[in-house]
């Protein structure tokens, strides 16, 4: 294998103490499911004060604003707020955390594209606005004046700064007003003073150059002067954030690794990445065009550190006296937006292991993890660093161990489910039922567990008005799988079709703790639901049922004793559910059933299907089932939580292709459905249970 390439995190304290700690994360693991992520909050206060330790040296007031963006964590925003520290919002919902977490206006700004609903209700909270545009600072205005609101206080947030006698740009952002646009920015707040109270300036530069942040930093302070020299009062200036995080314990193996890799991208070396993959470069005669697009993950200057050089750095246009000392001398306050710096060392992320198998000729093993890479996106954010392994016998490494070159595989059915694309050096070989553990991961946690039980139980409550007697629909499948299991002396294995945010799912495991159930659905952000909120009470499979490939990305390894559903399969086609039912019938053993309980289309005369309505309508009003939100209502809410946004975004994107074969409404009769369960293979097919035009149906292979 040659030298293994090690990329060793950096562990403070707190990690340590967790990562030496194995039988506890074990016991997470097996209480909690896989993968699971583990906070340190305190740590997030103790980052806090570090920036704080700079303000004091150079005698600075101002604000140190979280980025929430960063991390959608409730226990971190919450310890947060019993500090000094502000919080930086960039959409309606991050500010409804925000509140909902103990900020109070005063404590808050929000920055970025805002829609009309998040601008009013900064407006109305009166929450400190960053305006990017003058046509934000109008719409702003208008808001406040329309509706009588306290004047919003208001940073203009500024971009393409100049420096003064020299030729230095700062690059290009999406973000602010052009700094030559200053002139009618100023007027348009003079013309609005009496709905806007300018507080002060801001940027925001995606760069890590020292030198082009102190340069807005300057342009900034000479903007406040001429504010001033205008009759305004700004006092602050916000310079965003941008501060950076040292992720790996050793410099020398960050630029050994990187050599490396340009080394194995020209082929003078093996690869080191699942098929020559090149982070973003590439070999053209025997040149590396492109740019590699990994974070520095090695920053020996990066959060407080980087703050404490900026600072120092000298102000040209000004005298060449540091920008600290002139912040100082004008009274002025200084806001600071960290995101990553302030989640620095913050959590963990556990997966187990559930497979290792060579793959073929001497090469790398292939380990499968209980987890998804979308469950902490390293690829997307290009950090590069290893992961530990902790055995599940909790030893250490054995004396005699040899280092291994392995691939992290996800459990989805497909190719691009890699939880990275580096070939990943472990010190020794891991096996099924050991943990890995991904150090430093709070800023790429996905969804915490108070969310999702939040958003489960009003999907419970939604689900009331669609579903009279639900609970006891449930109740009868359980009935049917806990008799045609009864007699099994092995593991019964449970199929859910549709498992939503996996209501059905964990019902079953309560009732048959010994089941194994694999549980698919199409719709990411409910399938995160279900794993966070449920996750140990099945092995959750994203892929669209009826449609090619789907049987193959459940993985099974043995046939089933029952398939169960509920209002999961009415969206089918005619000609997708028979083929559906096929496969079902082939994949159960012989004696095995599929239980569906749905709405199923009237049948009869219209004088018998309206009387079925009447009734089911009847007892929804006695329940009072109809106080419950309607399904637009809860997606609409959904829309406004923040830990769901990327869930929310990814579900819209898959929809096109997720509902090319499907219809809506009840579909068919049951009539139907029988003839086509009979057609299908199953000897057997009727109704145990109806209640109006809701039914459980089981059909017998």
């Amino acid at each position: 294998m040659g030298r293994p390439l090690y990329l060793e995190p950096r562990l403070g304290p707190r990690l340590q103490a967790l990562l030496h700690s194995p039988g506890f994360l074990h016991m997470l693991t097996d209480a909690l499911g896989s993968p699971l992520n583990v906070l340190v909050p305190d740590r997030i206060a103790e980052n806090l004060d570090r920036f704080r330790s700079v303000y004091r040296r150079h005698h600075l007031s101002g604000q140190v604003f979280f980025a929430h963006k960063t991390s959608r964590s409730s226990a971190l925003l919450r310890r947060l707020a019993a500090t000094d520290a502000g919080v930086d919002v960039a959409s309606l919902g991050e500010l409804q955390h925000a509140l909902g977490a103990g900020f109070v206006s005063d404590r808050i700004v929000a920055t970025g594209p805002k829609n009309p609903e998040f601008l009013w209700l900064a407006a109305r909270t009166g929450v400190t606005v960053g305006v990017d545009s003058l046509g934000e600072l109008d719409q702003l205005a208008a808001l406040v004046g329309k509706h009588a609101l306290p004047r919003a206080r208001v940073l203009l947030r500024l971009s393409a700064f100049e420096a003064v006698g020299v030729r230095v740009l700062s690059r290009r952002s999406r973000f602010g007003s052009p700094i030559r646009e200053l002139h009618t920015l100023l007027e348009t707040v003079e013309r609005h003073s009496d709905t806007v109270e300018l507080t002060g300036v801001a940027y925001h530069l995606d760069t890590t150059s020292l030198t082009e942040k102190a340069m807005a930093l300057e342009c900034c302070l000479t903007v406040l002067e001429e504010c001033r020299s205008r009759g305004l009062r700004p006092r602050a200036v916000d310079i965003g954030g941008g501060f950076g995080v040292n992720y790996l314990a050793d410099q020398e193996q960050w630029e050994h690794y990187t050599t490396q890799l340009t080394e194995a991208v020209l082929g003078r070396r093996p690869p080191l990445t699942w098929q020559g993959h090149g982070y973003g470069l590439r070999s053209e005669a025997g040149t590396l065009p492109g740019t590699l697009g990994l974070y520095p993950a090695h920053r020996p200057v990066a959060g407080e550190r980087y703050l404490d050089e900026l600072l120092a750095q000298p102000a040209a246009s000004l005298g060449g006296r540091p920008l600290a000392a002139l912040l100082l001398e004008h009274l002025y306050d200084l806001h600071i937006e960290p995101g990553r710096a302030l989640v620095d060392q913050c959590g963990i992320t556990l997966a187990k292991v559930l497979e290792v198998r060579d793959s073929g000729a001497g090469g790398d093993l292939l380990v499968r993890l209980a987890m998804k890479a979308d469950d902490m996106a390293l690829e997307e954010h290009g950090v590069l660093m290893d992961p530990v392994v902790i055995p599940k016998d909790g030893t250490g490494v054995p004396a005699d161990a040899e280092p291994v070159g392995v691939h992290l595989f996800g459990t989805l059915c497909l190719e691009t489910d890699m939880i990275t694309r580096r070939t990943v050096f472990l010190p020794r070989r891991p096996e099924p039922g050991d943990l890995v553990a991904f150090a430093n991961t709070a800023d790429r946690m996905g969804l915490s567990m108070a969310t999702a039980e939040m958003w489960v139980e009003r999907w419970e409550r939604r689900q009331q008005r669609y579903a009279v007697g639900r609970e006891e629909r449930f109740t009868v499948i359980a009935d049917v799988v806990e008799h045609i299991t009864a007699d099994r002396a092995d593991k019964p294995l449970v199929l859910d079709l549709g498992c939503g945010p996996g209501s059905l799912a964990a019902r079953l495991a309560r009732r048959l703790p010994d089941a194994e159930i694999v549980a698919v659905d199409m719709d990411p952000l409910l399938l995160e639901l279900a794993r966070t909120q449920h996750g140990s009470a099945a092995r959750y499979v994203e892929a669209v049922v009826g449609e090619p490939g789907w049987i193959q990305a459940l993985g099974l390894d043995r046939p089933l004793d029952a398939a169960v559903s509920t209002t999961g399969l009415h969206y089918l086609t005619p000609d997708v559910l028979r083929h559906t039912y096929e496969q079902l019938a082939a994949l159960l053993r012989p004696g095995g059933v599929l239980v569906n309980g749905d709405h199923l289309a009237p049948e009869g005369s219209p004088e018998a299907a309206g009387l079925v309505a009447h009734i089911g309508r009847r007892q929804a009003e006695r329940q009072q089932v109809f106080a419950h939100e309607d399904w637009d209502s809860w997606w609409a809410a959904v829309a406004d939580e923040p830990e769901l946004t990327d869930l929310l975004a990814e579900r819209r994107r898959r929809q096109p292709r997720n509902g090319t074969k499907t219809g809506t409404g009840p579909g068919l009769p049951l009539s139907a459905h029988v003839r086509l369960l009979r057609q299908a293979g199953f000897t057997h097919a009727g109704p145990v249970w109806q209640y109006g035009n809701s039914y459980v149906v089981v059909a017998t292979r």
